[in-house]
């Protein structure tokens, strides 16, 4: 997971949690704390993930670009003009590949936004302590 200060707004963020300001692997300050032996006042970082969208992966253009430059490796000159598609079917091609990413190759990685320091307090740790 890569750590980004830029401001990028997306809807829902999740939210994710760090002890290194580097590796936010914690999906919640519970499981950072399962997963580190943390004390009282101990500093973590809280981000949002933001997981790129299905069309920042690859979209209609990249597929058509790529169809264009094996037409011409297979048929020079007679294939320069291929693949010559509407508008409308560019946008039935953007739209099939955004559902496919989404329900095959949904990404699992993502970067990070608006990190914030936190301190570890007497409360954050009193429900795991016996």
């Amino acid at each position: 997971m890569n750590s980004q200060t830029e401001n990028k707004t997306l809807p829902a963020a999740e939210e994710c949690w760090s002890v290194d300001e580097e590796n936010f692997n914690a999906r919640s300050l519970g499981d950072l704390i399962d997963s580190h032996e943390l004390e009282v006042g101990a500093v973590v970082f809280r981000a949002e993930a933001i997981h790129p969208e299905p069309k920042e992966l690859i979209d209609a253009e990249d597929i058509i670009e790529t169809m264009g430059e094996r037409a011409y490796d297979i048929a020079g000159e007679y294939g320069e003009d291929y693949p010559n598609v509407s508008d409308e079917a560019l946008q039935e091609l953007s739209d099939f590949l955004v559902a496919w990413v989404s329900k095959h190759a949904a990404p699992t990685f993502y970067t990070v936004n608006n990190v914030q320091r936190y301190t570890i307090t007497v409360d954050d740790l009193a429900p795991r302590a016996e």
